[in-house]
C-alpha cells in the first residue's frame, strides 16, 4: 500500500531536534527527505553526549553516524553532503530546489536568504516551492539573528512560569516541551497543509514558525486566566482544577511512584472502595470542591495506602476499576518490561558500527500496516545517488564538484 506522502521531496536544512523531528514524521509517511549537511559543520545532533554500549569497535562513540539524537530524529532520510560555504555547494542546493516540493530550516532567521534560497529566491527557481523557516524568534527584524535551544524557549515562552510546585525555582525540564512537541508538530502540520494547498491551487507558500511563539502557544489557558482575572496563574504542582485527588504517590520500594487522578464521583467511589481507604469514606469528600478543600488530608491517607503496593500492580488494579492511574517507569522498564512499548513500539536494527540500535517506530498507525522502522542516514551516504538520480548529474560532473570541495 503506497504511503500518503510518496512523491513529495523535502530538502532538510535543519539540525538538532525541532526541524529534523518534523521531517522525520513526514519521512515515515513516505516523503523523500534529503538532509543536506556538511562534514565541516555537522549537525550537532550527530555528536554523542554519552557513550553508547560502552566502548564500541573503532571508537564508534565519536562516530558521527551513531549520535543518539541524530538517530532519533533523522530516521528514514537520505544524507547529501554539500559545503554551502562554497559557490559550488550553493549551486547544487539551487538545483535541488528546482526539483523539490519544500525546504525546511531552523537556523538563524535569515540563513536561507544568505544561502540564496530564501522564499523569493527559491520562487525564481521553483514557483511552487514551499519554504518553512523555523527561526528562534523571527525571519526578519531586530531578533533575526537570535539563537536558542529548547530550554531557552521554555523560559521565554512562559512554560516554566506555570510549571513545578509553588515554592520551587523554575523546573529544569530541558528542551523536551519545545523541541519534541510544539515546534516539531507545528512545523510538520504547517508543511502538510501547505502541500495540500499547493496541490489544489498550484501556489507555493512561505511559512514562518517562530520557535518562541510556537512554544508560547502551548501555554494553554494561562494567558486567558491572567487577562480575565488580572492575576498571574500560580504554579500548580501536581494539582489540577478539574480533578482531586490528582497527584503522584509513593509506592513500595525505592523511588517508586504511581500517579492517580479522580475526575468524577464514580471514579472517587471506585477508589475508596479499596480496602485500606475507609478513612476517605467521609461526606466531606463527596464532591470535587470538598475534595479540593481537603486535598492535603486526602493525599496523606492515599499515600499511607499506596506505600504497601507495587506500583505496577497498583496501576493495574486501579485501571481495572475505572480509576485513571499510571506507574512511574524508568527507561529500563519502558524498554524491557512494558508490553505495549517493548513489543510494539521499539525495533532493533543492525548498524554498520557492529551493534544493534534500538529505535522508535512511528507511533502513528494507519490502515495498511505499520511503517517499517529506519535508522538515521550515514553522513554523505546518499550524495552520489541524490546528485545523479534527483539532480541529474553525470558521474564526471559529480567528480568535478567534488574536486572543487563542494561535496564536503
Amino acid at each position: 500500500m503506497p504511503l500518503p506522502l510518496e512523491g513529495i521531496r523535502i530538502i532538510d536544512l535543519s539540525w538538532i531536534i525541532a526541524g529534523p523531528l518534523a521531517t522525520r514524521f513526514l519521512a515515515h509517511f513516505g516523503a523523500d527527505v534529503i538532509k543536506v549537511e556538511s562534514r565541516s559543520r555537522m549537525d550537532v545532533g550527530r555528536a554523542n553526549r554519552t557513550p553508547l554500549y560502552g566502548d564500541l569497535p573503532g571508537d564508534a562513540n565519536s562516530n558521527p553516524d551513531t549520535g543518539g539524537y541524530f538517530q532519533d530524529v533523522n530516521a528514514g532520510k537520505r544524507s547529501c553532503t554539500l559545503d554551502l560555504t562554497t559557490e559550488g555547494g550553493r549551486e547544487l542546493l539551487r538545483r535541488l530546489v528546482r526539483v523539490s516540493d519544500a525546504i525546511i530550516c531552523n537556523l538563524a532567521g535569515d540563513q536561507l536568504v544568505r544561502w540564496g534560497v530564501g522564499y523569493e529566491q527559491a520562487c525564481e527557481l521553483n514557483p511552487g516551492i514551499i519554504v518553512v523557516n523555523v527561526p528562534a524568534m523571527e525571519s526578519s527584524g531586530p531578533r533575526t539573528g537570535w539563537r536558542g535551544f529548547g530550554d531557552t524557549f521554555a523560559g521565554v515562552g512562559g512554560i516554566k512560569a506555570v510549571s513545578g510546585h509553588p515554592s520551587d525555582p523554575p523546573l529544569p525540564f530541558g528542551h523536551q516541551y519545545p523541541d519534541f512537541s510544539a515546534n516539531a508538530f507545528h512545523a510538520a502540520t504547517a508543511l502538510v497543509a501547505a502541500i495540500h494547498h499547493r496541490d489544489r491551487t498550484g501556489e507555493g507558500q512561505f511559512i514562518e514558525i517562530s520557535q518562541y511563539e510556537s512554544t508560547a502557544a502551548i501555554s494553554g489557558a494561562t494567558v486567558l486566566e491572567y487577562t480575565a482575572n488580572g492575576e498571574l496563574p500560580p504554579k500548580p504542582g501536581n494539582r489540577d482544577p478539574m480533578a482531586a485527588p490528582h497527584n503522584i504517590y509513593r509506592c513500595e520500594g525505592d523511588d517508586s511512584w504511581c500517579a492517580i487522578a479522580v475526575e468524577d464521583g464514580s471514579q472517587w467511589a471506585a477508589l475508596i472502595a479499596f480496602d485500606g481507604l475507609e478513612a476517605l469514606r467521609d461526606e466531606r469528600f463527596g464532591t470535587l470542591r470538598g475534595r479540593q478543600q481537603h486535598e492535603d488530608e486526602i493525599d496523606a491517607v492515599i499515600e499511607r495506602w499506596t506505600v504497601r503496593w507495587d506500583r505496577q500492580q497498583l496501576a493495574t488494579a486501579l485501571q481495572e476499576r475505572g480509576v485513571p492511574a499510571g506507574p512511574f517507569q524508568n527507561i529500563e522498564e519502558i524498554v524491557e518490561i512494558d508490553p505495549t512499548l517493548s513489543d510494539q513500539h521499539f525495533a532493533r536494527l543492525p548498524h554498520p558500527v557492529g551493534r544493534d540500535f534500538l529505535v522508535h517506530r512511528n507511533p502513528i498507525r494507519m490502515m495498511g500496516g505499520p511503517v517499517p522502522p529506519w535508522l538515521g542516514p550515514l553522513i554523505g551516504a546518499d550524495t552520489f545517488e541524490v546528485l545523479s538520480e534527483v539532480v541529474g548529474l553525470s558521474g564526471d560532473e559529480i567528480a568535478e564538484y567534488a574536486a572543487k570541495g563542494a561535496l564536503e
